[in-house]
């Protein structure tokens, strides 16, 4: 975890840089790759019903991000309340 606290900021950027263009991302990974991805972004499986896919189980990076993006007043909360859990997925994230 100190690891991943010290790279914080650029851990992040790289997160944001994969997130801004998902499909993009996901096209240049290799197979195992896109496993590890496809299971940080969605950790309680996708849901397929034959024809749709749906979730609501997003990785907490994703709905911090989302947050941020709709300036959310708490969101700083949100962080501190979650930041084990924020350092291990993002931990995660930077081994795909």
């Amino acid at each position: 975890m100190d690891d991943i606290e010290e790279h914080f900021d650029q851990v992040v950027d790289l997160a944001f840089s994969y997130l801004a263009e998902p499909v993009q991302s996901w096209e240049m990974l290799e197979i195992h790759k896109k496993v590890r991805f496809r299971r940080w972004m969605f950790p309680n499986k996708l849901p397929f019903d034959g024809q749709n896919f749906g979730t609501a189980d997003i990785a907490l990076l994703l709905e911090i991000f989302e947050a941020a993006s709709e300036d959310v007043p708490h969101l700083v909360g949100v962080v501190r309340s979650n930041w084990s859990r924020l350092c291990a997925e993002i931990s995660e994230f930077a081994s795909i």
